[in-house]
């Protein structure tokens, strides 16, 4: 049983967490926002390293990250999948860049260096991007 003392207690306490004037609420909303930034910064790294040509495993040792995490953390959201998957593509645009580069770059004495290198290029492109560079 609780005096009118401690109603009125409990009463502002729950009007500062229901309506996050400062109260726990408020320093919780901060918490997720802030968190929310930092996912949506991490993300973006993340895809900028994947354009670049990265993959996951390497941005993974490279921070110090487990992948399994990070791939569950990806998967687990549908706007950080599509982000990813859009990073994919452009990744596999960069393959199809690397490509005609060997292909212009390819000389007598390096011509079957780069023969090979053209073929592995395109090989990820179409792994990366089936509708447009599969077989």
């Amino acid at each position: 049983m609780m005096g009118k003392r401690g109603q009125a207690g409990y009463e502002r306490i729950m009007s500062k967490i229901t309506t996050g004037d400062g109260g726990p609420m408020a320093v919780w909303n901060r918490l997720q926002t802030s968190a929310l930034e930092v996912q949506a910064e991490t993300l973006e790294r993340i895809c900028d390293e994947v354009c670049d040509g990265r993959t996951l495993y390497e941005i993974c040792r490279a921070h110090r990250w487990p992948v399994r995490r990070l791939v569950e953390w990806i998967q687990g959201d549908e706007s950080r999948k599509a982000f990813y998957n859009q990073s994919l593509l452009i990744a596999a645009d960069r393959y199809k860049e690397k490509v005609e580069a060997c292909a212009d770059e390819a000389t007598g004495e390096n011509y079957r260096r780069n023969q090979f290198q053209a073929e592995t290029y395109k090989w990820l492109a179409s792994k990366l991007d089936r509708g447009r560079f599969g077989d």
